[in-house]
């Protein structure tokens, strides 16, 4: 290797070992940062709370399949087909 492709190289490691410190303190000041406004206001509540919302939380519905069952009857999906003249209103 010539001397200018080790100053190359290592101007390269350089910039690479900057862009990750750089990456991994954004992430760490966003994780370490509160979240302002209502939403930041609404995860503090929870956690101060102590409540664990999740997307599993409808899962742990007693009668989930049964609801489930219910709103894919046939008379519902036909309901929230979209007719000709929907799709024609939408394109407008």
């Amino acid at each position: 290797m010539s001397s200018h492709d080790q100053k190359s190289l290592k101007v390269r490691l350089l910039r690479f070992v900057i862009g990750l410190v750089l990456v991994v303190g954004f992430y760490t000041f966003l994780a370490a940062a509160p979240i302002p406004g209502f939403f930041g206001e609404f995860l503090q509540r929870n956690v101060d709370e102590d409540i664990e919302v999740t997307a599993l939380f409808y899962a742990d519905l007693e009668d989930y399949y049964d609801i489930e069952e219910r709103l894919e009857t046939p008379e519902l999906l036909d309901h929230l087909q979209y007719s000709d003249a929907d799709a024609k209103a939408d394109v407008r």
